[in-house]
């Protein structure tokens, strides 16, 4: 299972941001944490309605790209059309490859394969999709850095569409978020009506805390 599977939109507090390096690293940061260049920071919107039936739709997002030069492109309409790529069925690693082309990025950083998968593979369907990234045009963006970005994104959407009937129990990792040594937030996502279990072990080195 890969960092990004566990590193999600369900795992965000409202002051923390995904952020993904040149390399694909993907990590939680704190809004206002210093930055090097070449990361690309993506941060939770507002949950959406749909206009046809009111069911709650994959959460908008906002998203920069922080060049070597410390200039910041706003890529948040390139982010979403990956979203709605995605909830049409289009394979996650054609995306990757046609944001990271669009982009100017070569092949660079380690190999990585999406931990999250789409069943279908349509190339109609991702050419038909409006997917305009000429504002991205030599930004530097790796390939692996956008197949990263891309499996985050795939996942959110896999976990937005999963519904659970009743009497059924569904197990997984949370993200456990440590920004300061002092507090520790789990945070888990479940329709309304869902009972939720949460397990877990603390444990306290100097012995003088309240767990």
């Amino acid at each position: 299972m890969g960092l990004e599977s566990i590193i999600s939109f369900a795992n965000l507090t409202s002051d923390q941001v995904i952020a993904i390096d040149s390399e694909g690293n993907v990590s939680i940061l704190v809004k206002g944490q210093p930055v090097p260049p070449g990361f690309i920071l993506v941060e939770k919107g507002e949950f959406v309605e749909s206009p046809v039936d009111g069911t709650t739709q994959t959460p908008v997002v906002t998203a920069k790209y922080t060049t070597p030069n410390n200039a910041n492109i706003d890529v948040t309409n390139e982010i979403n059309d990956i979203i709605t790529a995605l909830e049409q069925g289009v394979d996650p690693t054609q995306l990757g490859e046609q944001f990271a082309t669009a982009a100017g990025g070569g092949a660079g950083g380690s190999s990585l394969t999406p931990s999250a998968t789409i069943s279908r593979t349509d190339l109609e369907v991702l050419a038909q999709t409006s997917f305009d990234t000429s504002s991205l045009s030599g930004t530097g963006i790796s390939q692996t850095q956008s197949l990263a970005l891309v499996d985050v994104l795939a996942t959110a959407v896999n976990a937005d569409s999963e519904n659970l009937t009743d009497d059924t129990s569904e197990s997984g990792i949370s993200a456990v978020v440590d920004a300061d040594s002092d507090a520790n937030t789990i945070s888990e996502s479940a329709a309304n009506g869902t009972e939720v279990q949460i397990t877990g072990l603390a444990t306290d080195a100097d012995a003088t805390d309240t767990v």
